[in-house]
């Protein structure tokens, strides 16, 4: 039982089969790198928004406690 080795039109549709496949595969792979490239942006400019609200939040916090101490200062000298 010795196989016939194939012939050159079969090798040519394997291959042109694989390279089918393949550049399939690498469109696919060309957007999920696409789609991560833009999630990453994302995290990136909710992360700088994450800390600019941490600023804006730690300044407030400090308005806060200067108003307090205000309203306590004014009302121990009005008593």
């Amino acid at each position: 039982m010795s196989k016939d080795p194939p012939s050159k039109n079969e090798t040519l549709e394997a291959l042109n089969f694989i390279l089918s496949v393949i550049t399939e595969h690498d469109k696919d792979f060309n957007k999920l790198v696409s789609e991560l490239t833009s999630i990453s942006r994302r995290l990136e400019e909710r992360g700088e928004l994450r800390s600019r609200f941490g600023r804006i939040e730690n300044k407030i916090d400090n308005l806060q406690n200067a108003v307090n101490n205000l309203l306590k200062s004014l009302s121990t000298s009005l008593q």
